[in-house]
């Protein structure tokens, strides 16, 4: 099930990051000429929480994948970790809250650099669904 949603995310993130494909090939590009500048300037990126709520403004469309991806990542995460948690799994889950996290305060905080809102919908919700699978197959391995 996580896989699934995890899986659902990406491609719900497909669309965020599509439609912001003009400012991530110029994120790319100054990536390439100055890094430090690139990972800590502004790049243009429409805040996630700005996004969706010019989907959920809109005509229904495409666009309306990546909330729901978010809210599918974060009840299932919740889910699963509130019942089969333990110890460390416990930090599965901010990573997977992240972007909620980005979504929830996008229209009314500064809009954060490139890299920090990729790390927001992009980094930390990977992690933390390939950390949380290789953990539970470890874990399942571990009890045969």
């Amino acid at each position: 099930m996580t896989f699934l949603v995890g899986v659902a995310y990406v491609g719900s993130l497909g669309v965020y990051l599509a439609a912001n494909a003009g400012a991530l090939s110029s994120f790319a590009a100054a990536l390439l000429a100055n890094p430090q500048a690139a990972l800590l300037g502004a790049g243009g990126m429409t805040a996630p929480g700005t996004f969706v709520l010019d989907a959920v403004a809109a005509t229904p469309g495409v666009a309306l994948a990546f909330p729901v991806g978010v809210a599918l990542l974060t009840v299932v995460f919740t889910g699963v970790v509130a019942k089969f948690g333990h110890g460390t799994a416990y930090l599965y889950l901010l990573g997977a809250l992240a972007p909620a996290a980005a979504m929830a305060v996008g229209p009314v905080v500064p809009p954060l650099s490139t890299a920090g809102t990729l790390a927001l919908v992009l980094v930390l919700p990977f992690l933390a669904t390939t950390l949380f699978l290789a953990d539970v197959g470890r874990f399942l391995a571990s009890t045969r």
